[in-house]
């Protein structure tokens, strides 16, 4: 097997830029047969390559680090990314029926066309008695049914699982989870050995 060291001195054209999804090429390299790899915005082709072929895709975030990192669905190399939260997080305590999408549960996924399981996991609970709040899976912006899940307070936090299957179309996507704050009371994680975990699939 071979391997390669890629860096920003890769990019076809232009500097690295925050907030900006890429895609890695490999390219004919020299001497032949080895190859080399080019890192680019675009999903078509990299700029100035006539021979070329898409292995994989990351984020670069608004502070400059490299996150969710992947295949592109072929053959046997899969296309999954997992995130997991160890911090503790709680809802706002806002009224106004103003879904949000829960801290530290958003992917920039590439998706080839084919089918793609979104699952989240999080141990949560309620400062106030029993509750029955709604989450929701949400892609480029269009939400998913709501599932609801009641909620104890107390120290024994209730499991919330969300499963979700469906084809995607070929390229880029955002997906996130969301919560309904509510001025009633505060839905929280309390992170610690119980982590929450977002993991997007494609089959």
């Amino acid at each position: 097997s071979t391997s390669i060291t890629v860096g920003w001195s890769d990019l076809d054209t232009g500097v690295e830029a925050n907030d900006t999804l890429y895609y890695v090429y490999a390219i004919p390299g020299t001497p032949t047969p080895t190859f080399a790899a080019v890192v680019s915005t675009s999903d078509a082709a990299p700029a100035g390559e006539t021979h070329f072929r898409k292995l994989g895709y990351f984020h670069n975030d608004s502070s400059g680090n490299i996150i969710n990192v992947s295949n592109i669905r072929e053959g046997n190399a899969s296309n999954f990314i997992f995130i997991e939260g160890l911090d503790s997080i709680s809802s706002p305590l806002v009224g106004g029926d103003v879904w949000q999408t829960m801290p530290g549960t958003q992917i920039k996924f590439v998706s080839s066309g084919r089918p793609v399981e979104i699952q989240f996991e999080a141990p949560l609970q309620t400062d106030s008695g029993t509750v029955t709040p709604p989450f929701r899976v949400i892609v480029d912006g269009t939400a998913r049914p709501s599932r609801y899940v009641k909620l104890f307070v107390g120290s024994t936090p209730t499991p919330v699982s969300l499963k979700h299957l469906e084809v995607l179309p070929p390229g880029p996507h955002t997906i996130a989870i969301q919560w309904l704050p509510t001025d009633n009371y505060i839905i929280s994680h309390y992170g610690g050995s119980h982590p929450r975990y977002l993991r997007i699939e494609e089959k």
